[in-house]
């Protein structure tokens, strides 16, 4: 298709979108509250709250007015959540139709407008628009009332056909909420309760909904598809997209409830976007524009990247990018903020930086966690950063056959992958986390570790909405038995949980480990006083021991893994050099787990092995602690992230120790 020169600035919205920042909010006992009405006169304690990048939740307000304390925290799912907010509407403006926007609500909640019901949701991972054209006035109040979570969790409902430990009740399995908060032994408490994502008041004459807009390479020319439905008060004349200065034109189609545009781009040779470690993640700036009798306007503008993906099962799990293969090295996410899952552009831009500065050029955002914001996206687009995907499922046998939670499941995933495919960062979806391994592990029959949903709806829908991704069924999985290491996606914790010697790291033959090599990783002295409520940190306070990461059930903690570790490395027992020197405990200890982490990295670069990536467990801590992250949990990096800074770099070289065969060197040069 020729491109024609663009002649015309678009022009934007009449009214720019109003983000409800400002809301309060106040903790009822369930049920207590039926109606906005029932609020008028009731005397319960108000907290104000802030959105960061347009959220709140009950932890940040509770935190804003210093009534948030981890060691002794609120049970936040024992309690009715209500948020309001009043905010003023120009009423001035001629526009088709005024639209509240819902981008997460956490998790089952009712929405009032003015007194009136205009939205029931019960999935933090879905958005909702409510056209509230009827309803809005000069002055408006927003209700939103979030039930409690305990109350629910008391229905009586079918019994899964296997438990797990992760969590304290079975039933969460029925609820579409993050289990980050609800998970004891390795997560503070701190549920996401409220608006948790942006809540905005759209007012446009023109506005796109259920876009669709990704790219693919063939032959090493781009295309971009593009389809999505158009609400305007004029009828459509034409629509362009609009790329390196070229405007094409895309077809319209109009219906009895509005009008729908589509089509597909073709560039010659595009600039490719590349991983950081491999070349410049090169973005294109992409604007969707239409005209109507009352002009030009801008109705979508996003930055898209083109890369081609080749994944070989056959070797594991190995990734080329435009043909190019890629040895992945990064850690899982977590929150940039536990107690603001919506982190500021600020925070985020500065972890993401961080990561790519050391060298990584993968994170994996896991099932435990939550979808991440698009300003997450975004940045790991412009940083070059590849994004593994998880889906929110983790550990548990969910109810997908139930009709009423699938159909709840499939709207969830089709706008995450919707909405994800426009990213050229994101290169794999992944079903579920240790869903397939808990159930092994459990002893379940082969023929329930997994349903057709992870292993047949869920990849046909990745691969209809999103092509240039791929799709696997569960981490870990592949080999087997799920948790073999030499076959397939594993989660290698030898050297690690499992206290194996570092020649286990060539036994295990790990092909590709999404999560690895968990330490009680000890942060900086600021930090550890922080820890210790500003008194002499010592390792076997109750107050620190609190915050050290454990399996629930299990007699030891993350900590007694460091120390078998520090043992060995400089032969010296851990529990006298606690006693005896605590300064010196602590400062072996941050030294301690990173070394094990640039051994296990160095077998895997070498020339010895088949691996093709690795992802450590955790990147950022959710709170102080010695946690699994190796960066604290304000963003400051431990000692085991510069540890692997030398170990991930593009320009590399590793030694191995092969015994009486002496020392073998290995470079490794990843530039063109």
């Amino acid at each position: 298709m020729t491109a024609l020169a663009v002649a015309e600035t678009p022009r934007r919205s009449a009214v720019s979108p109003l983000v409800i920042e400002r809301w309060e909010c106040a903790a009822f006992e369930p049920g207590r509250i039926t109606h906005p009405d029932r609020l008028i006169a009731d005397t319960t304690e108000w907290f104000s709250v802030a959105a960061v990048a347009g959220a709140a939740t009950a932890t940040s307000a509770l935190a804003a007015a210093g009534r948030w304390n981890f060691d002794h925290p609120l049970d936040i799912d024992a309690f009715d959540w209500c948020f309001r907010a009043e905010f003023v509407a120009d009423m001035e403006a001629r526009e088709a139709a005024r639209i509240l926007h819902f981008s997460g609500l956490a998790t089952d909640a009712e929405v009032w407008l003015n007194g009136q019901s205009i939205l029931h949701s019960d999935n933090m991972f879905r958005s909702y628009r409510c056209d509230v054209t009827a309803l809005l006035q000069a002055e408006n109040e927003l209700v939103c009332l979030f039930r409690s979570l305990k109350q629910n969790l008391s229905r009586r409902r079918p019994r899964p056909r296997w438990k797990t430990n992760l969590v304290n009740h079975q039933q969460l399995r029925w609820h579409r909420t993050s289990l980050l908060g609800r998970i004891p032994g390795w997560a503070p408490s701190g549920p996401i309760v409220g608006p948790w994502r942006e809540v905005r008041l759209e007012q446009s004459p023109v506005a796109m909904d259920e876009l669709q807009l990704r790219t693919r390479v063939e032959d090493g020319d781009g295309a971009i598809y593009v389809r999505g439905r158009v609400a305007s008060r004029d009828p459509i004349e034409a629509a362009w997209l609009q790329i390196d200065g070229g405007e094409y034109a895309i077809l319209i189609e109009t219906f009895d409830d509005g009008q729908e545009i589509e089509g597909e781009i073709h560039l010659a040779k595009p600039a490719l976007w590349w991983p950081h470690t491999h070349g410049e993640p090169t973005l294109h700036d992409c604007a969707i524009v239409v005209d109507t009798a009352s002009g030009r306007h801008e109705v979508a503008r996003h930055k898209i990247g083109f890369r081609t993906l080749e994944v070989d099962r056959a070797a594991g799990f190995a990734i080329k990018i435009n043909g190019v293969p890629v040895f992945c090295r990064g850690a899982c996410w977590t929150s940039a903020d536990l107690l603001s899952p919506t982190a500021a552009i600020t925070a985020l831009d500065r972890d993401l930086r961080l990561l790519r500065d050391a060298g990584a050029n993968m994170i994996r955002v896991g099932g435990t966690m939550a979808y991440e914001s698009d300003s997450f996206y975004r940045l790991c687009d412009e940083l070059g950063i590849l994004v593994w995907q998880d889906f929110m499922f983790a550990n548990m046998d969910y109810p997908v056959d139930d009709v009423a939670f699938r159909e709840n499941i499939v709207a969830e995933a089709t706008q995450q992958v919707t909405r994800l495919a426009k990213h050229a960062c994101v290169v794999v979806y992944c079903g579920n986390s240790e869903v397939q391994q808990q159930a092994a592990m459990l002893g379940m029959p082969r023929e329930l570790w997994s349903n057709a949903w992870f292993d047949e709806e869920l990849p046909q829908l990745c691969d209809s909405l999103h092509p240039a991704a791929r799709y696997i069924p569960a981490t870990p999985s592949g080999g087997i038995l799920p948790f073999h290491t030499n076959e397939g996606v594993s989660h290698y914790y030898g050297v690690g949980a499992y206290l194996r010697p570092t020649n286990d790291l060539r036994r295990a033959d790990v092909k590709f480990t999404s999560e690895c090599l968990g330490f009680a990783n000890v942060p900086d002295p600021e930090t550890c006083f922080e820890i210790a409520a500003g008194a002499s940190p010592v390792a076997h306070h109750p107050r620190w021991k609190a915050r050290v990461p454990r399996d629930t059930g299990a007699g030891w903690d993350f900590e007694d893994v460091r120390d078998h570790y520090l043992a060995e490395l400089y032969g010296v027992d851990p529990i006298r050099l606690r006693a005896s020197d605590m300064p010196r405990y602590l400062r072996l200890s941050r030294v301690a787990s990173g070394e094990m982490m640039t051994q296990a990295f160095a077998e895997w670069r070498s020339g010895h092995s088949r691996n093709s990536g690795g992802l450590v467990w955790f990147y950022k801590d959710l709170w102080p602690a010695a946690g699994w992250g190796i960066v604290d949990s304000h963003g400051g990096p431990k000692a085991a992230y510069f540890a692997l800074k030398r170990a991930w770099q593009t320009r590399q070289l590793t030694v191995t120790d092969e015994g009486l065969n002496g020392l073998d060197i290995h470079f490794v040069n990843e530039t063109a």
